[in-house]
């Protein structure tokens, strides 16, 4: 059992990506040893090998890594991922999508702001090429 209550999660859904997931989770760099923040990727039986995975994750404090029978449907992964996750909120991060380095700790400044209330956060994104040059 943890001792720190974890407030943030993040749920990746996972199918063949490993090449990108390593380039997402460096986003999670600066807060992968906070005690308020998780990471949890659910792998939709991949085909590949998830070993890599596995070894990014033990890098951070929380993290979840569950491997279920491939379904193709991204919603019902990131709902085994919310059924598994132990934060007081959920992110949801593509697995081929990197985020802003600051993603995480911007939103969890807003959230851990008691003077706002709110149910649920919106945020808008940028549209990066192959190049990393923000294109929409």
């Amino acid at each position: 059992m943890r001792k720190n209550k974890v407030i943030l999660s993040v749920v990746i859904a996972h199918y063949n990506r490993a090449d990108f997931l390593s380039e997402v989770l460096l986003a999670y760099d600066a807060v992968r040893q906070c005690d308020w923040f998780e990471v949890v990727i659910v792998d939709d039986g991949s085909t590949e090998n998830t070993e890599a995975i596995e070894s990014n994750l033990v890098k951070f404090k929380n993290s979840v890594f569950l491997k279920i029978p491939h379904c193709g449907r991204p919603g019902l992964v990131r709902n085994v991922g919310v059924m598994h996750s132990s934060g007081e909120y959920v992110a949801f991060q593509d697995s081929d999508d990197p985020a802003h380095e600051r993603k995480i700790q911007l939103i969890f400044n807003i959230i851990t702001d008691r003077t706002r209330k709110f149910d649920f956060l919106i945020h808008d994104a940028d549209l990066i090429d192959i190049n990393n040059r923000v294109i929409g």
